[in-house]
């Protein structure tokens, strides 16, 4: 993969719940209640997890990348796992499960980001808050 493709962004912290207690750790995303029906495989192989991405989107926008495309980019850089450490003789896997991207919308608070709604293949990931429901 062209790792000049790829769009570097990061995950927005959030708590638990809406008005938790100063203190309380904070995750990356949670996972959806819902049911996607249309997404094959959903409750047994497949998760939906929704969420933040903190990225300056404005330059590739203005370059003439499509926002899906820009968005898309951000979830691949997302899949890339960390690096092997020295002499590690396991397989590094992604942080987050393999991501695909399932929905999302440009935002901006005084600083861009991107809500995302993303499906795993991660019931249980301790970057989530809650974990994915079975059907």
């Amino acid at each position: 993969m062209n790792r000049e493709y790829l769009i570097p962004c990061k995950w927005r912290e959030i708590p638990e719940f809406l008005y938790s207690r100063k203190g309380q750790p904070n995750r990356k995303a949670r996972y959806h209640g819902s049911v996607f029906s249309q997404v094959k495989d959903f409750g047994s192989k497949r998760w939906v997890v929704c969420g933040y991405l903190e990225i300056d989107y404005e330059p590739y926008l203005r370059e003439g990348v499509s926002e899906e495309e820009v968005a898309r980019r951000c979830i691949e850089y997302l899949n890339i796992p960390p690096e092997r450490k020295k002499y590690q003789k396991k397989k590094v896997k992604p942080l987050y499960g393999s991501l695909a991207l399932y929905d999302y919308k440009f935002k901006n608070d005084g600083a861009p980001y991107i809500e995302v709604v993303v499906v795993t293949d991660e019931r249980k990931n301790k970057n989530f808050w809650g974990q994915g429901i079975s059907t």
